[in-house]
């Protein structure tokens, strides 16, 4: 320390340089820092999804989930845990890693075992190829975007969505996934009556046969078509020419035009006269059977579920989907473009602005209650420049590692920024009145002055640190919530101490050295300490009070925080509610959209709710793993109406929907409880059966039963 302070001040034009060079950088860092409300509170996890259009639950269950989870995925390489969900015409598989296990590294050995899954886990052919989907952040869904049909219809809108608008919303840094709810995938349907067939005299496997070879390539392995045939090329003397077969049928009317086969592969005849497809079915442009759909307040839409890699920044990506969706909006005519409807790029800059604006005012009294202290102008610079300095280094830090500024580290930092004003207070202090000291022999040198102002209280300061490091030392191996969000805390307090403390041993002395001129303490300072020595010296050396003291503290404490409902979760007023809705088992696609358009018809009504959007059931690849009896609803809420009272007439009308399971929340406080609560279920007791009476009676009886069971310290029942 002695060394540091000296070196200091002999460098003192030096040090001030770095000092305004960390200055610059920090300012530039925390300009261009990534912003998010929340740390990844998310363990490394590789999530399997298969879709299996057609099969029920048990089917899922029996012929997918069951040879994926044991005899495929169980026992690759640094798994920690492993479940899945089986629901008709899908299995999701979640595997989480040990900790510390690099997510790449996940990856890698799960794709290794699924370049297996057709030839060992014996998938049956009606299931598409196991996907491993992308990875994301922990709360996942960075914006979500509607599209509205004017002048086009839902499968032409579709038709973009799926070609035109899901890709490039996907080439936008940070974008992991696009999700498209009420998707509409364009189909050449041929709707065949058993009647008319044997009116006609024609077997249902000719109309097969006809329709699968006429096209380019059947994915019905036993056509002709099935195997598309090369076609070559042809060389003359200079040139070489490309033969290649082009789709000829795009309409449902040039596909009515194409003659029935025969048993034998050749035409079919009636009277002399080929028979064609449209004179013995219905032909018709449609789309496939849906498996969720999309809702909005002005009438039917498409929702695209946009989700963003790990450490994306959030604010960064929005407005990269901005700069997209712009671009794409002169060529995408006959439909109307909306990003408003899920947007938390807004609550995350709406409170940094606020953030930004405490902090400046906050430091502001502390530099004036400091010169009040004080009373020395000089002092107050050395305090701004030490403040400020310490403040660009904790953030030059930050953007070095690589970090993402959120709730949680920034609360750490602004904790730890007490010590650092309460370190620059008391250096300052007591540097001021060191510089004018003077021994028997005279003047004393600058750096010995100096020095013995500052490493006073160094040493013990220092043990402190140690102290503090030991205490926090085993929130850091907490599980579940703290475990979550307390290192990001910690690691921005500790960044702060850290932080001071070297602003303490290479900065204060020199500053204080350059602009201090050594007056004597302050009036007010003075008063303090006699004060101090008057009433309180005589008493801190009576252990008999100072222990009453401290046992009258901890029982106050212990008193309050009876009262009290701690929680790490953080509780952020989003202007985006999430209404979660949940149908009887059951329940059908088309019953429980007409539901929702009701809900989302009132919640329209409600006044400050700016936009409401709805999705039904899940989307290929989406972070939504439900069936068609759920949905959820998006609320945004206007930035000038009163929140409280919004949310309050939302939860009304959820409550009002007495047949289904309701909930009102939102996106980040769903995701918490998804993942973490996730981690937190040791057992899980799951009660099959077809009457819902039934389930609620038995799971009413098993709740009653396992009640009385020690060791268990929550039970709920879903």
């Amino acid at each position: 320390m002695k060394w540091l302070i000296e070196s200091s001040i002999r460098f003192r034009g030096l040090a001030v340089a770095a000092a305004a060079g960390l200055l610059v950088l920090g300012t530039a860092q925390l300009l261009n820092a990534p912003v998010d409300a929340l740390p990844e509170f998310q363990p490394t996890i590789v999530e399997v999804q298969t879709e299996a259009l057609g099969l029920s639950a048990e089917e899922v269950e029996q012929f997918i989930t069951v040879p994926l989870e044991q005899d495929l995925l169980n026992g690759v390489a640094f798994l920690e845990d492993i479940e899945s969900v089986s629901m008709p015409g899908l299995s999701s598989v979640v595997l989480t890693f040990e900790p510390g296990t690099d997510l790449l590294d996940a990856r890698q050995v799960v794709n290794e075992r699924l370049t297996q899954a057709v030839g060992v886990a014996g998938l049956p052919e009606v299931a598409s190829p196991p996907q491993m989907i992308q990875p994301l952040s922990s709360t996942n869904r960075v914006a979500m975007v509607r599209l509205t049909p004017q002048e086009l219809t839902p499968i032409q809108t579709s038709v973009l969505a799926r070609w035109v608008i899901g890709p490039r919303l996907l080439g936008v840094e940070g974008v992991a996934n696009v999700a498209i709810f009420g998707q509409r995938e364009r189909q050449l349907q041929i709707l065949v009556d058993p009647a008319r067939l044997d009116e006609e005299g024609v077997t249902l496997d000719q109309v097969i046969r006809s329709s699968g070879n006429a096209l380019e390539v059947s994915p019905l392995s036993f056509l002709e078509a099935s195997s598309p045939g090369t076609g070559g090329f042809i060389d003359t003397v200079n040139q070489r020419f490309q033969v290649f077969h082009e789709q000829t049928i795009r309409t449902a009317d040039e596909l009515a035009q194409v003659p029935l086969e025969s048993e034998e592969g050749t035409a079919f005849f009636v009277d002399g006269e080929p028979v064609l497809l449209g004179e013995v079915a219905e032909i018709m442009e449609g789309h496939q059977p849906l498996i969720g759909d999309a809702l909005c307040s002005d009438g039917s839409c498409q929702l695209l579920v946009i989700e963003k890699f790990p450490g994306a920044d959030t604010a960064a990506v929005a407005e990269g989907l901005d700069e997209a969706v712009a671009a794409m909006r002169p060529g995408l005519e006959g439909m109307s473009i909306d990003t408003s409807i899920f947007r938390p790029a807004e609550y995350i800059e709406t409170a940094t602005g606020n953030l930004r604006t405490a902090v400046i005012i906050g430091l502001v009294l502390a530099l004036a209650a400091i010169g009040g202290l004080l009373l020395n102008w000089r002092s107050v610079v050395v305090s701004a420049v030490v403040l400020a300095a310490s403040l660009a280094t904790a953030f030059t830090v930050l953007g070095l590692l690589g970090a993402t500024l959120n709730v949680m580290l920034l609360a750490g930092l602004i904790i730890g920024l007490l010590v650092v004003i309460d370190d620059v207070m008391l250096d300052t202090e007591r540097l001021s009145g060191r510089l004018s000291a003077t021994d028997d022999t005279g003047e004393v040198p600058l750096a010995r002055r100096v020095r013995h102002a500052l490493i006073e209280h160094r040493s013990a300061a220092l043990f402190g640190a140690f102290i503090i490091g030991a205490a926090i030392t085993p929130f850091l191996f907490m599980q579940g919530v703290g475990g979550a969000f307390l290192p990001s805390i910690l690691g921005g307090y500790v960044l702060a101490l850290v932080v001071s403390y070297l602003a303490a041993l290479l900065l204060t002395p020199a500053v204080g050295s350059l602009i201090l001129d050594g007056p004597p303490s302050s009036a007010p300072i003075r008063a303090m300490h006699r004060s101090y020595d008057r009433r309180l010296a005589s008493r801190v050396t009576s252990p008999l009070i100072a222990t009453g003291a401290l046992v009258l503290i901890v029982g106050l404490g212990a008193v309050a925080m009876a009262f009290l409902a701690p929680s790490l979760e953080p509780d952020l007023e989003e202007r985006d509610v999430l209404v979660a809705m949940e149908g009887a088992p059951g329940t059908s696609l088309t019953a429980m959209s007409d539901r929702t358009e009701a809900v989302v018809a009132e919640l329209a009504t409600i006044p400050g709710v700016r936009t409401v959007g709805a999705h039904v059931g899940r989307a290929i690849t989406s972070d939504q793993v439900a069936n068609v009896n759920e949905a959820e609803v998006w609320v945004g809420i206007d930035l000038t109406a009163d929140y409280d009272l919004t949310v309050a007439r939302i939860g009304e009308v959820a409550a009002r929907q007495t047949d289904m399971l309701t909930e009102v929340t939102t996106h980040t406080s769903q995701r918490v409880d998804e993942v973490l609560g996730r981690a937190e279920q040791d057992i899980v007791v799951r009660v099959y059966g077809e009457d819902e009476s039934v389930l609620d009676q038995k799971s009413a009886e098993i709740e009653t039963a396992m009640s009385r069971l020690d060791g268990i310290s929550e039970l709920r029942v879903d």
